[in-house]
């Protein structure tokens, strides 16, 4: 049998490309001028909504660390999914950084989360150092979604 219920014009029509979501980028620039940083502090830096995949995640350096500092940059479910371990004292200005080619595999977010930058100091509060973080998301919810099958 051919079933055509999902072409256009019938009551489950394909959504027009006017009405579909396109991905988005969010950014968030963690600064400690603002808040010192110390070992083990985690700054939840991009919420994710349920229902969404993050295509890819990394950070930028603006303002080095002022202290010998290592960042992971992952989720609840796997903490350094996108950068584990990287230097930020020593990456200079300008530095986009992703865990090769594991910064581009989407990670699907079935329940809403947070993107989370963790940080380890080794000496001493960083009082110095500006990143930004950012992320590429996408809704994935339905658009018409029903519970009621035709």
């Amino acid at each position: 049998a051919t079933l055509s219920t999902w072409l256009a014009g019938s009551s489950t029509a394909q959504i027009h490309p006017a009405n579909k979501r396109p991905p988005y980028l969010v950014e968030v620039v963690v600064s400690a001028v603002d808040q010192s940083i110390a070992t083990g502090d985690v700054a939840e830096v991009i919420q994710v909504p349920a229902e969404s995949i993050v295509l890819f995640a990394g950070c930028e350096v603006l303002t080095v660390s002022n202290k010998v500092c290592t960042a992971d940059l992952g989720y609840g479910g796997d903490a350094d999914e996108w950068i584990n371990d990287q230097d930020m004292a020593t990456a200079a200005h300008g530095t986009i950084i992703t865990s090769g080619t594991t910064a581009y595999v989407p990670v699907m977010m079935t329940t809403a989360d947070t993107i989370d930058l963790t940080f380890t100091v080794t000496s001493g509060p960083m009082t110095v150092g500006i990143f930004r973080v950012y992320a590429l998301i996408q809704d994935i919810s339905g658009v018409r979604e029903t519970s009621a099958v035709a």
